[in-house]
C-alpha cells in the first residue's frame, strides 16, 4: 500500500474502511479486536471528526495500518537540496562542455 496523506477524518475513515474490507473483516470484528464498540468503528469509518484519538490509533492497527507523521519542513529541505544538486550539475556539465 502507497502511503496516503491523511487530511482530514473522511480521509482516515475511507482508509480504514478500504483496509477492513480488504481483510475481511466486520466492523464489529474490528471493534472487537481494537477494545472499542462497533458504533465507534462506524462512526470512524464515516469520518467523524470528534472521534477520540487513542482509540483510532488502537483500531488502526487491527487491519494492518500504522500511524506516521513526517516532518514537511524536512522533506521540502531535501527536495530543494535534490533540485539544487541537479542544477548545479547540469551547469557544471554545461561549463565543461560548451556548445559552440
Amino acid at each position: 500500500m502507497n502511503p496516503t496523506k491523511i487530511d482530514s477524518a473522511a480521509v482516515l475513515g475511507q482508509l480504514i474502511r478500504s483496509q477492513r474490507k480488504k481483510h475481511g473483516l466486520s466492523q464489529q470484528e474490528v471493534a472487537d479486536y481494537s477494545g472499542v464498540g462497533r458504533i465507534f468503528v462506524v462512526h470512524l469509518e464515516q469520518g467523524k471528526p470528534s472521534v477520540h484519538l487513542e482509540k483510532t490509533l488502537a483500531v488502526l492497527t487491527t487491519p494492518g495500518l500504522d500511524l506516521h507523521v513526517r516532518d514537511r519542513e524536512a522533506l521540502s529541505m531535501k527536495t530543494l537540496n535534490v533540485h539544487h544538486d541537479r542544477v548545479a550539475a547540469s551547469a557544471h556539465r554545461t561549463l565543461q562542455n560548451p556548445k559552440s
